[in-house]
This record gives structure tokens, C-alpha cells and sequence, in this order.
């Protein structure tokens, strides 16, 4: 094919004959076609062309003049340019690093590809993007479809415009971070607030970044504190504030806002930052996701502030301490043994649940990896122990070892040993560090000495004397990690230590999350008794334990564990395990002088249940209830010891609800009566009436409501309809 050369004359005389043309054809048909719309008017002049204006500040330097400024730049740039300004587009506050953020933006894109303007004037390239792959993007987009890029500092762009703008840009906004980094580190460093004052302070007028205490807000944040110490779970203390409508500048406490609370050290005057990094990563063209990652240690940021200190150090540590226990969902439950149990197989701790069974049963955890992390661990038989078999038998076995004579004596004796031992091995470590400390001294001294003999050069001089301060240093760090162990001055335990209390207040299956001061003392003996458990397994099925701690002590060797084997049962016999509490604690039955005090305040008529063709007498109620509560059975399963035992916890729940079993409960610790010795609560499945009604008020309404109950009782039996009003 042969090109042919087309002069330029007759080229120019091409394009005015289709000028020409496209004048004479009508608007719509052209609109249609997509044909761009003609550069002179219908009289002849020549058209102005068209220009877009795209406006934006950002979050991180907001301006309410920028726009007024932009806009008129924009302005005097196309009057000289001889365009006019047909839209303009603007996103306020928005970041120039997305574009998922910007609506303005996407619309005069869209606006661009329908080629409703010629040209885009910007003020700047900083104003289009923060980045240089957006900035090079939007470019060739809206040269694809026709429109021109200018900005009233570089005029008309190019490709290499955009981007070195780009590249400009996306560095300014490196720096801008850099800047505003460094402006947090001096704040911080003098000690002041750089963001808003969080609840408990308000800030300084006229004093940036200062602030103080509002006592008013502060018995609030203390109030929290003290209820995280006690044991309650984020949410829960969420409703306490609630119902006690503490002070505060929120709107409605939740429990989110609470574990923020808690977790901010300034309440214990400390100002720490950078703990975290925040990213923000465009997903696509309407998604922004916010990526939080934590930062080491070392780069955290810190300052003291002491008079801005609303709690103690030592609860901000106890809290502190619990949420390093606790696990991330849900309230953790405390056992008897719990963090003491270990399997024999591969030495993992064994944890309580991992099963559908609503029985509490220990699990090794190695099984729980296995079967959701699919990781190839050590070989475990993965044998489930019921915990509450395995309680039972270390405390029955504890208690026998503490009848015998001269167990404390024996369990003191070990322990001296122990430390002895131990502080023995302590006392030559840290010996051997500080002969090798010594030594890096003198080491050190003789650098000098070395170097001029040796001929090194200052360099390797400093260098070598910089590695025996690093190594010397860390020397120093060990030997403060080593213990200092010292006999104790008293026993080991403060008071001798009664078998029987064990027996009475310990059940073996409890969860003893919230329970008396005195009980939680009891265990926490037991617990220094017995340090940790080794579950192991045989070819029978017989459970083998090897009891470690103090009561490892007694009639045998320091270093020997206590062991012990049972056989599992697939079924708890409850009957069984009613009767041995039973033999335990002594009858349940409430001796007739106790009831005797009691019963003047109480109801005397027997219980009646609507369903049921006797009533029950309220003593017998009451002793079912502690029966329940001292054994651990539940009310559901005394049919093996109670006659009528679905009538009998019919009766406890009517009680429960209608606050006698409260009242109940003071009158067992008003006349301290043996039977209900340490029984916590009388109440049945936590029912209470919403009502708060006083002693006298809920006797009477338990009066009322029995006696509607007797006569429906007696229409059923007769019979009749059993509508009683």
C-alpha cells in the first residue's frame, strides 16, 4: 500500500468543510451520537471551552478558607486561559490519599468520561492526590476521554507533570506524618495531653495539652476500677454504672467503652504512646479498612504525671493482672484446681470445657489444637477426667494426710529445705555472674593498655569497649532476675490448718468466681497445699494423679509427689455423693431451738403448690435448700433423699422469688446456726421478685399469694373451676 502525503492547506480546508457540516445537523442527533459539541456558536463566534474545578483539604491541615482560596485561583486562572467554569467539584476534609473517600471526586470523573467539560483545573497537584500511582491514574483516565489537566502553578500537564506532581505530593504527605510524629514525642516528653482529655479530666484553658482531675468524674473511673478488682466482666460492670448512674460524660456506658477505660494507663498517672499503629488500606473504589497493629515494646512512649493519678498503682497492676489471666470471651471460671492440673502425655495444662457436656470436664489442651489448629503435636491419649470426681478425690485425700500427727510439722520442715535448696542454686548463679562481671572490669580498664601495645585503631578501640559495656550490662540485668529467697520468720501457714473445714466449705465441681471472703480464704489455703496435679491413664482406665506441694511433705520425702489412682465413673451417683456430704457436714435437718429463733419471723403455714395435693411445710423447704447448696447437687437431684422432691423445689422457687429465703438466710447468720455453715446463697436459679419490697411487705404478699394457692389446690380437688380472685 502506498502512503499518500495529505498537505497541510488542504487538511485545515478538510476540518472547516466538517465544521461546516456539523453545524447544519441538529443538536439531539449529535448528542446522541456522542459527537463533542462545535467550537463556534449558531451566530459564529467562537465557543469558550468548558472547564471543570476540582477543590479538596484534608483532615490533616483543615482549613475553612482553603476553599474560598482554591475557588479563586481556580477563577483568575481560566479567565486568562479564556474558559468557563461549568461545574465544580469539592470534598472537604477528605484525604487525597483514597479516592473511596472523596464522592466529589468520583462524581467529576464520572462527569469527565460524559465529556461535559473540555478541561480540569486544579489549584495544585496536592489538591488531585496524596499519591503518586492516583495521581498518575486520574491523568490518564481523563486523557483517554478528552480533558485536559491544568493547575494554575504548572499550567497545562503532561504525563511527566503528573508524575513528578505525584511523586511530590506522595513525599510531602510522608513528611507531613513524620512531622506531626515528632509533634506527639515533644508533647509527650513535657508531660502534657496531645488529644482530647479523656473521662476524669478536663483541659487548661490557655495551657495546651495540660489538663486536671474532675473529682466528680474521677469517683466514677475509681468506681470501675474497684469492680474489675472484684472479679466482674467488662460488660457487668457496663450495668453496674448503669443502674448506679455514675457520673459521666457518655452518653450510655457500655461495656466496650469500659475495657478502653480500664486499659488506659493515665489513670494511674502514666502517659503512654505509640503503643499502637494505624493504617488505613484501600480495599477498592467504596472500601477503606483500618488496620491496627501493636508496636513493640521498646518504641512505646512514655512520661509521668503523678497529679494526674486517680487510681493507686497497685490496683492499676491488680486489674492489670486479671486481664493477663482472663481469656478473651466470656467470664472466666475459677475451680478449686484450676491452672494446677497437667497431662501426663505430653505435659500441656489441661483446661476445663472443649466438650458439648454441661459437666465440667478437664481436657489436655494439646487435643484442642489438634482438632481446630490440625498443628502435629507430641501423641496424647487425650483422656477427658471429670473434674469434679478428680476435686473430690484430692480433697478427701488431703484431708487424710492432714490427720495424721505432725503434719504441719513435716509440711514446715520440707519447706525450709526447699528454700534452702533453692536459694542455694540462686546464690551460685549469682556468684558466677559477678566473677564474669569482674572480670569484663578489669577487661575494660585495659582496653587502652591493649590497644596501644596491639597497635589498634580508635575505632576498633571504641568498638571493642562498647561490647564489654553491652555484655556487662546484661550481666547486671540477669543478676537482678535472680530471686533473693529467705526463710520465713512464721510457719507456713499462719493458723494450723483443720481437715474438717475443708470438708465443709470445699465442693467438689464449684465454680468459685464470686463467693464469701471467708470461703475464698479456704481455698486459697488449699491451693498452697497443692501446687500441681500429673493426670495420667492406663490400659484399665484407672486415672493415676501425682499430687505436688506441701502435702507431698507429710510421711515421706521432700522431692516425692503424693500419689493417688480412683476409678472413673460414667455416671455421678448423686445419691452416693449427698450421703457422704451428709456424713461430712452432720444432718441437715435444723435443730428445733435454731427453728424455734427463727420462726417467729418467718411464715408458719405450709407451702402449697397449685399442682400438688398437699402443702409442704416451709422447715423442710429450707433444709432441701441447704442441702443443695452445701452439697452441690442442685435441688433437682435430692429425689434419693427428699420424699417429694419436685413439690419441694416448686416451693424453694416461690420462696426465692418472694424474698423469704433472703430473709431466711439473715436469720442463719443473726443466730449463727451450725447447719448453714457455709452455705453462700439460698436463692434458687438467681430468681428474684423486681418488686423491693421490705421484710414485712413480702411476708405478707407470700401470705396472700399462699393462700390463693390453698384454694385453687382445694377447686381442683373438689372439682370446681380453679379461677380464684
Amino acid at each position: 500500500m502506498t502512503s499518500v502525503y495529505i498537505p497541510k492547506a488542504k487538511f485545515n480546508a478538510n476540518a472547516e468543510q466538517k465544521s461546516r457540516i456539523l453545524e447544519n445537523l441538529p443538536a439531539a442527533w449529535m448528542k446522541v451520537q456522542g459527537v463533542p459539541a462545535p467550537l463556534t456558536t449558531p451566530d459564529g463566534t467562537p465557543r469558550r471551552r468548558r472547564a471543570g474545578a476540582y477543590l479538596r483539604f484534608s483532615t490533616d491541615n483543615q482549613d475553612i478558607y482553603s476553599f474560598a482560596r482554591q475557588k479563586k485561583n481556580v477563577e483568575e486562572y481560566a479567565e486568562k486561559l479564556g474558559v468557563d467554569i461549568v461545574e465544580v467539584f469539592g470534598d472537604p476534609a477528605s484525604s487525597g490519599a483514597f479516592t473511596a473517600n472523596r464522592p466529589a471526586y468520583k462524581a467529576m470523573m464520572k462527569t469527565a468520561r460524559k465529556k461535559k467539560f473540555d478541561l480540569l483545573i486544579i489549584e495544585d497537584g496536592d489538591r488531585l492526590a496524596r499519591k503518586l500511582h492516583i495521581t498518575t491514574k486520574a491523568y490518564s483516565q481523563l486523557a483517554d476521554v478528552g480533558v485536559e489537566l491544568h493547575s494554575t502553578r504548572m499550567g497545562k500537564w503532561s504525563l511527566l507533570h503528573a508524575a513528578f506532581a505525584g511523586m511530590m505530593s506522595e513525599e510531602q504527605r510522608r513528611r507531613i506524618a513524620e512531622l506531626m510524629q515528632s509533634g506527639l514525642v515533644k508533647i509527650v516528653n513535657k508531660g502534657l495531653w496531645p488529644t482530647l482529655a479523656p473521662l476524669g479530666y478536663e483541659k487548661i484553658p490557655g495551657k495546651p495539652g495540660d489538663m486536671r482531675v474532675v473529682e466528680r468524674f474521677a469517683s466514677s473511673v475509681r468506681r470501675l476500677f474497684q469492680l474489675r478488682a472484684a472479679g466482674l466482666g467488662y460488660y457487668q460492670i457496663a450495668d453496674i454504672a448503669e443502674r448506679e448512674k455514675l457520673p459521666s460524660t457518655l452518653s450510655k456506658w457500655t461495656g466496650s467503652q469500659v475495657r478502653q477505660m480500664l486499659f488506659n494507663p493515665i489513670y494511674a498517672g502514666v502517659i503512654c504512646y505509640f503503643r499502637t499503629k494505624t493504617e488505613k488500606i484501600e480495599i477498592d473504589d467504596d472500601t477503606i479498612e483500618t488496620k491496627i497493629t501493636k508496636r513493640a515494646a521498646e518504641d512505646w512512649l512514655y512520661s509521668e504525671r503523678p497529679d494526674w493519678r486517680i487510681v493507686s498503682p497497685e490496683l492499676w497492676r491488680a486489674v492489670r493482672a486479671m486481664d493477663a489471666d482472663a481469656p478473651s470471651v466470656g467470664p472466666r471460671s475459677v475451680y478449686l484446681l484450676s491452672r494446677r492440673v497437667y497431662c501426663a502425655d505430653c505435659g500441656q495444662r489441661m483446661y476445663v470445657g472443649g466438650g458439648k457436656s454441661t459437666i465440667p470436664m478437664l481436657r489436655c489442651s494439646t487435643v484442642l489444637k489438634i482438632k481446630t489448629h490440625r498443628q502435629r503435636l507430641a501423641p496424647c491419649s487425650g483422656r477427658a477426667v471429670r473434674l469434679e470426681q478428680l476435686e473430690d478425690e484430692v480433697i478427701r485425700s488431703v484431708c487424710a494426710k492432714l490427720d495424721t500427727p505432725e503434719a504441719l510439722k513435716e509440711m514446715q520442715q520440707a519447706h525450709e529445705a526447699r528454700v534452702k535448696r533453692e536459694s542455694g542454686v540462686f546464690d551460685l548463679d549469682r556468684a558466677r555472674l559477678q566473677r564474669e562481671k569482674k572480670a569484663l572490669h578489669e577487661r575494660l580498664d585495659a582496653t587502652y593498655d591493649t590497644a596501644m601495645a596491639a597497635g589498634l585503631s580508635s575505632t576498633v578501640l571504641v568498638q571493642q569497649r562498647e561490647e564489654y559495656c553491652l555484655r556487662i550490662d546484661a550481666i547486671e540485668e540477669q543478676i537482678a532476675s535472680i530471686p533473693v529467697l529467705s526463710l520465713e520468720t512464721n510457719a507456713l501457714f499462719a493458723t494450723p490448718i483443720d481437715a474438717s473445714v475443708f470438708l465443709d466449705e470445699l465442693v467438689p465441681g464449684r465454680n468459685y468466681r464470686e463467693c464469701s471472703e471467708t470461703v475464698a480464704q479456704t481455698v486459697a489455703t488449699f491451693q498452697k497445699l497443692v501446687e500441681k496435679i500429673v493426670v495420667g491413664t492406663d490400659a484399665a482406665g484407672q486415672i493415676h494423679l501425682d499430687v505436688s506441694g506441701p502435702i507431698a511433705h507429710i510421711g515421706g520425702d521432700a522431692a516425692t509427689a503424693l500419689s493417688l489412682s480412683y476409678t472413673p465413673v460414667t455416671r455421678f451417683n448423686w445419691d452416693v455423693r449427698l450421703a457422704n456430704n451428709a456424713s461430712r457436714s452432720g444432718c441437715y435437718d435444723i435443730p428445733g431451738d435454731d427453728w424455734a429463733k427463727m420462726s417467729a419471723s418467718l411464715p408458719q403455714e405450709p407451702i402449697w403448690i397449685a399442682s400438688a395435693d398437699e402443702a409442704i411445710p416451709i422447715k423442710r423447704v429450707i433444709e432441701a435448700v441447704i442441702a443443695a447448696n452445701k452439697s452441690g447437687v442442685g435441688l433437682a437431684n435430692l429425689r434419693g433423699a427428699f420424699d417429694n422432691w419436685r413439690q419441694i423445689w416448686a416451693a424453694a422457687r416461690i420462696l426465692s422469688y418472694g424474698g423469704i429465703l433472703d430473709i431466711a438466710e439473715r436469720l442463719f447468720k443473726q443466730h449463727a446456726v451450725e447447719v448453714a455453715k457455709g452455705v453462700d446463697n439460698l436463692s434458687v436459679d438467681a430468681t428474684r421478685s423486681p418488686l423491693n419490697l421490705s421484710e414485712e411487705q413480702a411476708i405478707e404478699r407470700h401470705r396472700v399469694w399462699n393462700e390463693r394457692r390453698r384454694l385453687q389446690a382445694a377447686r381442683r380437688l373438689n372439682g370446681e373451676d380453679d379461677d380464684v380472685n
